[in-house]
């Protein structure tokens, strides 16, 4: 064991004689985390190599963090916070052992890491679906005026949707508007559509001699914007369905209601969206992701503000894409000053731009 310790020891010196260069802000955006691992049954070199490990996740996990935050919620945090992570040593260009050692069962290893913060953004753009509209598709579907979990209107609407491009979150549908709405936001939607089908049986063709079972469908599909829970579009639509199966003709007569309205519907979505404006923030001169994170808070204070998902920080410089329908740039750079995070200058403001400098 102390011969061990010495060789470890011995090593950690010669690191940090060796002082592995962090390199340039554009190599990565140095953090500084620690990792411990328990010493199991007195195996101190594999107890320092899960310390490092922990501590280069954490560097990462600090990256991340402000990406998922910055988002505010997001259905599937938990699964893109996995994806990225899985691939940790990816994103950390080089790092330097700063402390290390074996206290009370742990060993611990402290890191100063140059962490690829501009990786990171773009495995989250893609993991998360990005700058894509986020829509929580919520159905609640009767046959004969019995609820049924087998209808087609919410997975024919969420098909079309998913095709005209949105990313489409499928929570748990709700009793009521106030609940679906409420299930949409906790899902990190940007907005809900609601619909209503119900099916019921029509009387037998003679002509097709009983042999099938024609149904009919109504689909009452209703778009709100989730962050003021304003009703932003309504469609209705009836359709048929015909088969030998009962069950089969409801919901291929559900399922027909809800895809004529999906015709209809990627258009109101899109007024909706451009009916909120988007104000683009850059703030220059930030000196690291504590700084980044306090730049986020003092966003999150301002009333107005619907969703201000960062889209990019590299070298200092960050980008906002600052979601709201009651403020100009003017009204939020007024704003971010009162709160005043830390000293801030502005440097260009028009309605819809704001570049902000920190000092």
């Amino acid at each position: 064991m102390k011969r061990m310790t010495a060789i470890l020891a011995a090593a950690a010196l010669l690191c940090a004689c060796a002082e592995l260069r962090i390199g340039p802000p554009a190599e990565g955006e140095q953090i500084t985390a620690e990792g411990m691992a328990p010493l199991a049954e007195g195996n101190l070199a594999l107890a320092r190599d899960n310390a490092l490990a922990a501590a280069q996740r954490s560097a990462v996990e600090q990256v991340v963090g402000v990406f998922v935050s910055g988002q505010t919620q997001v259905q599937d945090a938990v699964a893109v916070r996995q994806k990225i992570m899985a691939g940790t040593k990816g994103y950390i260009k080089r790092y330097k052992i700063t402390s290390e050692g074996a206290a009370d069962g742990y060993y611990r290893v402290k890191i100063r890491a140059a962490v690829l913060v501009q990786g990171i953004s773009s495995a989250f753009e893609e993991y998360s679906g990005g700058s894509r509209a986020k829509v929580a598709v919520l159905a609640a579907e009767t046959v004969d005026l019995a609820p049924v979990s087998y209808g087609g209107a919410g997975a024919a609407l969420a098909s079309q949707l998913e095709k005209a491009g949105y990313s489409v979150l499928t929570p748990k549908s709700e009793t009521g508007a106030d609940a679906a709405l409420d299930a949409a936001r906790a899902a990190g939607a940007d907005y809900a559509v609601i619909v209503q089908a119900d099916a019921y049986k029509l009387a037998p063709l003679p002509e097709l001699s009983g042999q099938f079972s024609p149904y009919r469908a109504r689909a009452d599909v209703k778009i709100y914007s989730v962050a003021d829970r304003r009703l932003a579009g309504g469609i209705t639509k009836e359709a048929s369905g015909l088969d030998p199966a009962p069950d089969i003709a409801a919901k291929k007569a559900l399922a027909a209601a809800a895809g004529l309205a999906a015709q209809e519907l990627s258009a109101q979505l899109a007024r909706a969206a451009n009916a909120a404006g988007t104000i683009v923030l850059k703030i220059t001169g930030l000196r690291g992701i504590e700084q980044l994170r306090k730049f986020q808070d003092a966003l999150r204070r301002i009333p107005g503000i619907e969703k201000a998902p960062l889209s990019s920080y590299a070298r200092g410089d960050a980008f906002f894409s600052v979601r709201t329908r009651t403020l100009s740039g003017e009204e939020l750079a007024a704003s971010l000053l009162r709160i005043n995070p830390f000293a801030l200058e502005t440097q260009s403001v028009t309605q819809y731009e704001l570049l902000l400098r920190a000092n």
